[in-house]
């Protein structure tokens, strides 16, 4: 018997990296963070960690339409042993606002753009947005069940939910300002909170369903229409200021109450 040897042949496994669809709002500028991928194809203790990702309708100057976002040079554990194929993923430009829901349960910042997700009718698809919601470049905004929001820069928001389960919280001595717009410009079914920060609500507000607390030195600051401010909590150090036309002042155990302004 004579034996021999033969050759095994170990070809480099198949890697597909997929760029992620991302929406954004004519005249903003998206920065990519390298994240925004998906891969198919690992095996078990290899992984990849970043992507170089680039689209032309990045930049602030882009106008509304699709473009490409093309993944290339990925970084990570492992690589050498795969034939990688990138996909490219579409950036949406639109000229309109658009509708944002979070899209991360746990807490997180509210300048954390990662964590909203945008649609431009307020159904599927729903895309990774470009940038933060505020009240100029959303239709509306929905704070889902799970999402403890925390406002770390003051900002303006509009046609705004806080659903069952969500949280949203004003950091200490930042304001958040419920701009006046159509309807009922926030709506609390969850929690809204604030401990040395200040709402300053010039629209109207509805938090029949849900919670309002005010612990340390919040402020609440009330210019628009109140409907209810659901189950109120106040700490001794925190004021309520009524300021503007005539409100119905919600049955609560006030600390500092100021009335400003004619036929309050």
């Amino acid at each position: 018997i004579t034996y021999a040897p033969g050759d095994l042949t170990v070809t480099r496994k198949a890697l597909t990296i997929t760029a992620d669809n991302i929406s954004k709002v004519q005249g903003t500028e998206l920065t990519f963070a390298g994240t925004e991928f998906t891969d198919s194809g690992l095996i078990e203790g290899d992984s990849v960690t970043s992507v170089t990702l680039t689209s032309t309708g990045a930049g602030a100057a882009a106008g509304n339409g699709e473009y490409d976002i093309v993944p290339s040079a990925a970084q990570g554990t492992g690589l050498a042993n795969y034939d990688i194929n990138y996909a490219n993923g579409t950036l949406t430009v639109t000229d309109t606002t658009v509708y944002y829901k979070t899209d991360q349960s746990g807490t997180w910042d509210w300048s954390t753009v990662g964590n909203w997700q945008v649609s431009a009718t307020g159904g599927d698809p729903w895309t990774t947005a470009a940038v933060a919601p505020n009240a100029s470049n959303s239709v509306s905004i929905t704070i889902l069940n799970g999402a403890v929001v925390s406002v770390d820069s003051d900002l303006s928001i509009d046609q705004t939910t806080i659903e069952t389960g969500g949280t949203v919280t004003v950091a200490d001595g930042k304001t958040l300002t419920v701009a006046d717009g159509t309807g009922t410009d926030l709506t609390v079914d969850g929690t809204l909170s604030a401990t040395s920060g200040t709402i300053d609500v010039n629209g109207s507000f509805d938090a029949t369903s849900g919670a309002l607390i005010f612990n340390g030195a919040g402020n609440l600051i009330i210019t628009g229409t109140v409907i209810s401010l659901g189950t109120f909590t106040a700490g001794s150090s925190s004021t309520v200021t009524y300021d503007g036309g005539a409100q119905d002042v919600a049955a609560a155990d006030y600390y500092n109450v100021v009335f400003n302004g004619s036929g309050d």
